[in-house]
């Protein structure tokens, strides 16, 4: 990639895939000659993949649901946080990951620390939360 400049012309949105690669446009399936995009992408430390082989997918606007049809050759290197695949689609892309990874919980709990206050303890296969829960009195 590289900066555009405005006095270089105007940008155009293309559909991927392209009716001349086969394609039937944007927002329509591509064909089974449609040549695959390698995408690689570092995950930022924030993201928590829990998954041993992570899923990838794109938005489909019409069933307003991610949808993994299209995407293979999915791999991810715990080391560098490396992300690569090859997807037919080119929109938004997420890694995808079940909702209910980390439950059931273990165990939560509330726990008084003092007056006014509790302790929130939500603890999963994975991780552990807390949360100081502290009620004021704005009169």
């Amino acid at each position: 990639m590289r900066p555009f400049n405005e006095s270089e012309g105007f940008i155009s949105k293309l559909a991927y895939p392209s009716p001349s690669t086969g394609g039937s446009g944007e927002g329509m399936a591509p064909s089974l000659s449609t040549p695959p995009m390698r995408i690689s992408y570092a995950l930022p430390d924030h993201i928590v993949s829990r998954a041993d082989n992570p899923s990838v997918g794109w938005w489909n606007d019409e069933e307003l649901k991610w949808n993994t049809e299209g995407m293979s050759d999915i791999s991810f290197d715990e080391e560098s946080r490396m992300l690569t695949f090859h997807s037919l689609h080119l929109t938004n892309l997420a890694v995808l990951q079940e909702r209910d990874t980390d439950f059931p919980y273990q165990r939560w709990m509330f726990r008084p620390v003092g007056e006014n206050h509790t302790l929130f303890l939500l603890e999963g296969k994975a991780f552990e939360i807390e949360v100081r829960v502290c009620v004021f009195n704005r009169a």
